[in-house]
């Protein structure tokens, strides 16, 4: 066993192993169970409202649903959050990806948008290092957009 240290100001974790959860119940000491398999772990926390979330992963989309009906039935974000137990940020990251979008839909979590280069713009990012060898990468992207080969929407 291995055993992480905590500030008692932090919130109560709870580990999951195997469908079992282990917990603190004095928020000064956190159990980590160490095992030859640690995909099966999963380090879930408490915010402040009491609720759990797991950092990074996504809400589950039961409780979009829940957030997206409540909001609809004219319950405000800030009740929306009490009730279900989720941050109000999360809440309001919803319900405006929702207006923007129509989707409630979890967006994709990490890597980085593919850029891919056109021909013109190699070519063009080519002749701007000629030019000036010790161009920054915000220089050039400034020189694509205001020289019209790119947009803000498309820029390398």
């Amino acid at each position: 066993m291995h055993s992480i240290e905590s500030s008692e100001h932090q919130h109560r974790t709870i580990i999951m192993f195997d469908m079992e959860c282990f917990t603190n119940n004095t928020n000064l000491w956190y159990q980590w169970i160490k095992t030859l398999n640690n995909d099966d772990m999963m380090n879930i926390s408490t915010n402040q409202l009491g609720g759990s979330f797991s950092n990074g992963k996504p809400l589950p989309f039961d409780s979009r649903l829940q957030i997206l009906a409540m909001s609809l039935n004219g319950y405000r974000p800030c009740d929306i959050s009490r009730r279900l137990l989720v941050s109000h940020g999360c809440v309001s990251k919803i319900l405006a990806k929702f207006n923007k979008t129509g989707s409630i839909l979890p967006g994709t979590i990490g890597g980085s948008k593919p850029r891919v280069s056109t021909p013109l713009v190699t070519k063009k990012i080519y002749e701007y290092k000629m030019e000036n060898n010790s161009l920054y990468a915000w220089e050039i992207r400034e020189k694509l957009y205001h020289d019209k080969i790119c947009s803000r929407d498309n820029l390398p």
